[in-house]
This record gives structure tokens, C-alpha cells and sequence, in this order.
């Protein structure tokens, strides 16, 4: 049940339950552990492709890949003796060669803190470039995040503040009408809720004299940040939830818009209180459907329903459809009584049938809130929310894997999620956990759900896509594939990869998503290399076109007016040429990964690519040219993020997951001959730790705790992948370079790279 304020006695036996709806899926696995039948190929997301997928965003086109890797390895003999180490000996040390020879790659963390750092400058130090799989899915979240926060700032910000206003007006109008008490009383709290909202967007808001003790509560509440009983709802909150975090940390306008968007997304109408006279659940019920009652109220040509479409329409592309109740679910049962009547609110059996009409529709698979669940409540969960946060399916895992469901195991890993998705080795790193009662059984029955979730539901939105580009990462690499691909230590590398770009996700949709609770010349003879992911660079090449085109049908494909002449700046403000520049870099690393798998030869136009690559990518995910007030801020020159996935109200704490400061790798990779070349590229580092949800951490705190008193690894990482540190020679060559460089040289190359590519 929710927890509701033991001082008002009305509220006393309100019981909310959560619902988990099941999925429809079978498995790879015959169990875990024993009698393991096992599909390495791609894990979950091996599944037979139409054509095109298509829903109301837009075209889901992922081209069918045919290849058979067919390398056969050559041995590194000692010391690197046949390793041609195309200038890079003098960055090794005994223990990088030791790991190269031993694995076939090092990892070594040298002090970088951006990912893009060594990718830029390499370029223009004839370095071998390896071009990893890390860096360019860091390449998806720069995209995605820096579209979502321009849609905030451009149009969600403007919108939610026409539209909050356009309702409380008709509101404030209703009240002033309306004679019936408990009707007066349902669109007063309304009032309090939505000025609640335009407050938090505009401190100078006015505030109605008679919610105005509502509303300041409300409004200290979320200043405090602690879990406290609603003002208006009277149902214990979590308001730590309405500390700014994500990009939102960058400029006062979107701190603003996350706290109001975040009161808009948790707090809930309960539908059914669950106790025998539902009087919260009647009064909460009437205040939904005087609210909806408003939705037809006018913004100059339009209505409210206009502008809650499209913002609750683009955050369904992009994240995920609401997790509740939606306004459209209780206006459709409404409607069903013929014409709308505000007179029809005054009575209590007109809203005990709606309520029992209501009750009828789809339950919320995630609690995202504080409640007690009691056998028997399956309805009790059931609600409306002006914009309900999204279902995803990592937050689903989460809550499936943790009390009620497991007994005493108040706490996900969030390792569970890639060992549903069929991750062995993920599963290996788990085998502790198997001591929670009940574990091994559910973790069985979430592998066959998602076992058979069809193409579509991956492709549904751009959340769901990213987790799709993901999953090649986690399957084991046999025989044909690239020898330093075949161990045990590359798919911790691997796994390690899958769960860094999962935080840069969660970080980005940190909002919408729901959280579970409890042509330079090249270099002479120089070698370079694509990680050979096929599959990964075209997922993410078509969850960047099918973005583009989303975007585009909705009008938010943003390009920064005028942009004159001047082509770089063009690519600062033009994200279509962002984006079509793009899609076309990551089809070609997919035909070049490929050609490496089927041990074809690279042409001199596939390594002058690569080569230029990490300049190229740096010049078209740069969006603040020319403006240092534009969407940009220093947390964002650091790769280093963090993101609170799951809160226990039990122990206090949440969950942080985290991606560190960026790692050098270096990787022998062969060529079609045989002969062995040494690479060099980055990947990410990953942290999850236990941190007060009274403290929720914002990237720049992140950052501060890195610099100054950094967590252990996960154990999984510090046991199994050796990450030797060193101040490598690498940022000597670097610092000396940057020190040197001519800046508008640069640029003026830069342009002519990309001209000639």
C-alpha cells in the first residue's frame, strides 16, 4: 500500500499494490548452470528481420548482414618479437606487453577524462588508430542527449508552461462556478497541483490565496528533498527524486523544467484506495477527470490536448509510453457516457463507476514510489499521471529481481539485466546471488520472457533500439573471429563496454524513464582498425536514422537559424547534417568490420577513414560553436557520468551506476596476410555503488568523487580485467601537440576531411 499520512484519518487503509504484467516469451537457456544449452550468435536479439519494421515514429530499416568470419590467428610470439609496433613502443611498459601478450589488448588508465582526447590528437600524430565499439556508442549518447535537452529548452519548456497555464485558468474558472463541496474540493487541490508545477518552472508565479498553504508545503517538500507525506496527495513522497541531475544540472532553465516535469511524471490520482469505502480513491478519481475536463481548454489556435500530445507523444518515441494512466484513458471512458458533463463530477456513484471501468485497463508493471504490497491489491496500483513516466525494460528486470519477488534481496545488480538478455558470462559473475531464495528460478523465467520478444517491441522506440545495438556485445566470439576477441577477458571488456553505455542511457532519460524502487596525408605504412561489430555499428546507424526521422515528422529536427557561410559552424547548429553525416560513418564501419571478419584487405580509403575518424566525430557532436552560453557545460567536456537507477526505502540508499574517467586500450590486430599490428583506441571504465537517497549524486559531484576519492571497481571488474595505470607517453605526445597547434589550421582541415571523405 502507498504510505499515506497516519494524521488524517480519511486516508488510513489506503492500499496501492504493483502490478507486474507478464510478457509473452521462451529462451535460449535450458537453465542456468546445468545442462546449459547455449545461442552464442547474438544472444536475445537473434531474431529473423522483416523488412522494414514501421510504427507512428517512423522506419525501422536495419539491412540484413551476411558475413562469416574466417580469420585464422596468428600467434604473438614473446616479447611482441613479430608485433609491428607502429611507434607505439614507446608507451609500453613490462605490464602492457605482458597483457598484450597474454590477451591480446591492456587496458590503462593514464589520467584521460575525455573520450574524444587521444581520438582527436592521434590524428595528427600518425598514431594507429583502433576505433572501439565504446566510442562509438558514445557517439549514440551525444547525440540523443544533446537532441533531447535543445527539444527541452526549444519547445518542451515553452509548451508544458502554456499548457499548465491554459489549466489552471479553466481550473481557477471551475472553481469559481462549482457549489458542490467535494467537487470545490477536488479542483482546489488541482489548482495546488498545478500551480505547484508552474512554480516550479517560474518562481514569480502567482499562487492563489486559498492553495497557497497547499503549494508552499508542496514547494518545501521538494526543497528539503526527503521522503515526506504530499501537502495535496497525503501520500508519503520521495522528493530526493527532484534534485536535478543528468544534463539537467547545466542551466537554471532546465534544472527548472525537471523539477516540474518530474511532479508532473510521480505524483498520481489514485484510482482505488483499496479500502471498503474508497473515499481517497473517489476524491482523487474527481480530481483526474476535472482535470481532463480541462484538456479542451484553447492556446490561441489549439488546445491543451495539442500540446500534451506532443510532448507525451515525442517522450514516447524517444523513451518509452507512459507506465500509467494516461488523460486519454479517462477522457475515452468518460466519452462513453455520450456528451461530457462537469455537473456529472458531483456524484459519487457516477465516479465509482468510472473507477470500476478504469480499473479494467492496463496495470503499471513498475512501482516507482514508496509501497507496501499486500497479496490480493492487484488494482490498488492503478492511476492517472498528467506524464507518466515511462515503462522500460532494464527498470522491469530490476523490480522483478528484487523484494517482494525475491525475498531479502533488496537490492538489483545490474549485471541481472545483461544476464536476462542472455549474457553467459554476466550469468558467471551472478553465481553468488544464487543464495537469495527464489532467484535462480525468476532469473529463468525473465531469460524465456524476453527470449521472444519480437523485433518490434525492440525496435518500438529509441530506448528500447539502444539496448538492441547493445546486445552483440554479449555474445562469446569462437572460431573465425580475431584471437584477442576469444577469451574470457574480452568479454568482461565487452560486458564492461555494454553496462557503461547502458548508464550513459539511463543517464540521458533520466527523467521519462521510471525508476524501480526496493584529409590530413596518411601516415606511411600505418595500420588501423575497426572493432569488428558489424552488427552494433548498423543498429546504431539505424537508431540514428530512425531518430532523425522522428524528429523530423515532428518539426523538432533543430538547426540554429542563420548559420551564413561558414562550414564548421554549420556543423555546430545543423543537425541534419549531424545526422546524415552520421548514419553514412556508421555504414561504412559496418562494411569495414565486415571486410576485417571475412579477412578481406583494407583499402587505403578504408585506413585514411579510420585514420580521420576521431576528428571527424568530435567536429559533428560539438554543439556550442561560437556561443559559451549555448547547450554546453563543463561537466559535459568530462565522459565521466552518473545516474540513480533503483531506490530502496528500506535502507535509505539508491543505486549509482557510472561510467569513469575514459581507459586506453591497446589491441594487436592482424591484417589479411597474417601480420600483427599494434592499435591503439579508448574504451570506457564502469562503477555501481550504494550512495544515501538523501545524496543523489549530479554528474559534477561524480566528477568531484573521481578526482578526489574515486570507489573500487565493481569485483567482477578488479578480479577479472587487469587495468594497469600509468601517465603514459601517449599525453606527454598529446600535451606537446596541444601546446603546439595552430587551432585554425585545424579547423580549416578539419573541414576539408570531411569534404573529401
Amino acid at each position: 500500500m502507498i504510505l499515506t499520512n497516519p494524521k488524517k484519518p480519511i486516508i488510513t487503509g489506503i492500499t496501492l499494490t504493483l502490478v507486474i504484467s507478464s510478457l509473452v516469451v521462451g529462451s535460449y537457456y535450458l537453465y542456468p548452470y546445468l545442462n546449459r544449452v547455449f545461442n552464442n550468435t547474438d544472444l536475445v536479439a537473434e531474431v529473423q528481420l522483416p523488412e522494414n519494421i514501421k510504427n507512428s515514429f517512423g522506419t525501422y530499416e536495419l539491412p540484413e548482414l551476411n558475413y562469416t568470419p574466417s580469420i585464422i590467428p596468428t600467434p604473438i610470439q614473446a616479447g611482441l618479437a613479430n608485433v609491428n609496433l607502429q611507434g607505439l613502443d614507446d608507451e609500453l611498459n613490462s605490464e602492457i606487453i605482458k597483457q598484450l601478450k597474454d590477451n591480446g589488448f591492456a587496458l590503462v588508465d593514464s589520467g584521460l577524462e575525455d573520450i574524444f582526447e587521444p581520438m582527436y590528437y592521434d590524428s595528427n600524430l600518425h598514431t594507429p588508430m583502433y576505433i572501439s565499439t565504446d566510442f562509438c556508442l558514445h557517439i549514440l549518447h551525444s547525440m540523443f542527449d544533446n537532441s533531447l535537452r535543445i527539444i527541452e529548452l526549444e519547445y518542451f519548456f515553452s509548451e508544458y508552461s502554456l499548457m499548465l497555464n491554459a489549466l489552471r485558468e479553466s481550473q481557477i474558472y471551475l472553481y469559481s462556478l462549482t457549489t458542490d463541496s467535494e467537487v470545490k474540493e477536488a479542483v482546489k487541490n488541482n489548482i495546488a497541483y498545478l500551480t505547484v508545477s508552474m512554480y516550479l518552472l517560474d518562481d514569480k508565479t502567482s499562487i492563489p490565496i486559498y492553495v497557497n498553504s497547499l503549494v508552499n508545503q508542496e514547494l518545501n517538500n521538494i526543497e528539503l528533498g526527503i521522503g515526506s507525506y504530499s501537502s495535496i496527495f497525503d501520500y508519503r513522497e520521495d522528493f530526493s527524486q527532484y534534485k536535478p541531475r543528468g544534463h539537467y544540472t547545466q542551466n537554471i532553465v532546465l534544472e527548472q523544467y525537471f523539477q516540474a516535469m518530474m511532479y508532473s511524471g510521480r505524483m498520481g490520482f489514485v484510482l482505488d484506495d483499496q479500502s471498503a469505502d474508497n473515499l481517497v480513491g473517489i476524491q482523487q478519481t474527481r480530481m483526474a477527470l476535472a482535470l481532463v475536463f480541462s484538456f479542451s481548454a484553447e492556446i490561441g489556435e489549439k488546445t491543451v490536448w495539442d500540446y500534451w500530445d506532443n510532448i507525451c507523444g515525442t517522450t514516447n518515441f524517444l523513451v518509452g509510453n507512459s507506465d500509467d494512466l494516461t488523460p486519454i484513458d479517462y477522457f475515452e471512458v468518460w466519452e462513453d457516457e455520450g456528451e461530457i458533463s462537469f455537473l456529472d463530477l458531483s456524484e459519487d456513484a457516477f465516479i465509482e463507476e468510472k473507477i470500476e471501468t478504469l480499473k479494467e485497463l492496463r496495470a503499471p508493471k513498475i512501482n516507482s514510489g514508496y509501497v507496501v504490497v499486500f497479496e490480493g491489491e492487484e488494482d490498488a496500483s492503478k492511476g492517472f499521471r498528467l506524464f507518466g513516466q515511462g515503462y522500460t525494460p532494464d527498470a522491469y528486470i530490476f523490480q522483478e529481481l528484487v523484494t517482494d519477488n525475491i525475498p531479502d534481496r533488496y537490492f538489483p545488480q545490474p549485471l541481472d539485466i545483461f544476464s536476462v538478455f542472455g549474457s553467459e558470462r554476466a550469468e558467471y559473475h551472478l553465481r553468488s546471488e544464487l543464495v537469495y531464495e527464489g532467484y535462480e528460478e525468476k532469473i529463468f523465467e525473465l531469460r524465456s520472457e524476453f527470449e521472444n520478444i519480437s523485433i518490434t517491441d525492440w525496435t518500438q522506440n529509441i530506448y528500447w533500439q539502444w539496448l538492441f545495438s547493445i546486445q552483440p556485445l554479449l555474445a562469446e566470439k569462437g572460431y573465425g573471429y580475431p584471437e584477442f576477441m576469444q577469451s574470457n577477458s574480452w568479454l568482461d571488456k565487452s560486458l564492461m563496454t555494454a553496462l557503461a553505455s547502458w548508464v550513459e542511457l539511463k543517464h540521458d532519460t533520466i527523467l521519462y524513464a521510471k525508476q524501480a524502487y526496493s584529409a590530413y596525408g596518411l601516415g606511411p605504412g600505418i595500420f588501423h582498425y575497426v572493432e569488428p561489430y558489424p552488427k552494433v555499428y548498423s543498429r546504431i546507424g539505424t537508431t540514428l536514422k530512425m531518430l532523425k526521422e522522428g524528429l523530423e515528422t515532428r518539426g523538432m529536427l533543430y538547426s540554429a537559424g542563420d548559420l551564413g557561410d561558414d562550414y564548421y559552424q554549420q556543423y555546430y547548429g545543423n543537425f541534419t547534417l549531424k545526422f546524415d553525416e552520421l548514419i553514412e560513418i556508421f555504414d561504412r564501419l559496418t562494411v569495414i568490420s565486415i571486410k576485417e571478419l571475412e579477412n578481406q584487405e583494407l583499402s587505403s580509403e578504408d585506413l585514411s577513414f579510420i585514420h580521420h575518424l576521431g576528428k571527424r566525430l568530435q567536429l559533428i557532436t560539438s554543439f556550442n560553436y561560437g556561443n559559451e552560453n549555448w547547450y554546453d557545460v563543463n561537466a559535459d567536456k568530462r565522459t565521466a557520468l552518473i545516474a540513480d537507477v533503483f531506490t530502496d526505502p528500506n535502507s535509505g540508499q539508491v543505486l549509482e551506476v557510472a561510467v569513469g574517467n575514459p581507459l586506453l586500450i591497446y589491441v594487436i590486430v592482424q591484417n589479411q596476410t597474417g601480420h600483427l599490428h599494434l592499435t591503439r583506441g579508448v574504451t570506457f571504465s564502469y562503477y555501481d555503488f550504494k550512495q544515501p537517497s538523501s545524496n543523489r549524486l549530479t554528474d559534477e559531484e561524480w566528477q568531484e568523487m573521481l578526482d578526489s576519492s574515486p570507489p573500487e571497481l565493481p569485483e567482477w571488474i578488479s578480479k577479472n580485467l587487469h587495468i594497469i595505470e600509468v601517465e603514459t607517453v601517449m599525453m606527454l605526445k598529446v600535451q606537446a601537440f596541444s601546446n603546439g597547434v595552430n587551432k585554425v589550421k585545424v579547423k580549416e582541415e578539419i573541414i576539408e576531411i570531411i569534404i573529401l571523405s
